[in-house]
């Protein structure tokens, strides 16, 4: 009986400070959350097919993530953009996204703009790039422009960091004129899913549950 006391008194002594205890390894966890990221190649490449090239592009990108989730994160380039002959009326750019397959390539989303008329429009992905130049009006001198630290937000795509979206991409970048392609490059992006700490993922790149 005495035994049977004695024990007893054990265990509501120490009931409380497993309590503690337990309760001590909760506060040390880190909350791990399951995050949709952007990966960028850094090597910008020629396509392979490009006949009649004038516009020649050596960039490296870098990304780089914000840490106020008030603000996109961007693409930083580094390198030059030559162009051997002026870019005038009648060239076109074209950007085309791909999803990378096991078929093949499939068309997620392209479009297509006159040169010229569409460099005073902020809302196109060039525009950055025309603006860091200094350059607003056609023709576009032929020269060898040098890029550094040129910053392209990327808040346009905080809509397709969803786990659908997810896979391998190969992005294409052309300026013809008529049947001719006067530039062509390829860049490799992924989107995927991450594990990460809750506060180094943004709410907007949480994956829902």
């Amino acid at each position: 009986m005495v035994r049977m006391f004695v024990l007893i008194n054990v265990i509501l002594v120490t009931l409380p400070l497993l309590e503690v205890l337990a309760g001590d390894d909760d506060e040390g966890e880190t909350e791990m959350c399951t995050c949709i990221a952007l990966g960028i190649k850094e090597d910008v490449k020629q396509c392979p097919n490009a006949d009649s090239v004038t516009v020649v592009v050596d960039l490296k990108m870098n990304l780089q993530q914000s840490d106020n989730e008030d603000e996109a994160d961007c693409v930083k380039l580094d390198g030059s953009i030559e162009a051997t002959q002026e870019i005038k009326d009648s060239h076109e750019i074209r950007i085309g996204a791909n999803l990378i397959t096991e078929n093949g390539m499939e068309p997620v989303f392209s479009c297509m703009a006159d040169v010229c008329s569409s460099m005073k429009d902020e809302d196109a992905p060039w525009y950055p790039i025309l603006k860091y130049f200094e350059t607003t009006s056609c023709p576009i001198e032929a020269k060898v422009y040098d890029v550094e630290g040129l910053k392209m937000e990327l808040g346009c795509i905080d809509g397709i960091l969803t786990p659908e979206f997810c896979g391998e991409y190969l992005i294409e970048i052309a300026i013809t004129k008529g049947l001719d392609t006067v530039m062509c490059i390829l860049m490799g992006a992924e989107i995927f899913e991450v594990e990460k700490p809750c506060e180094e993922c943004p709410e907007k790149q949480r994956k829902r549950k």
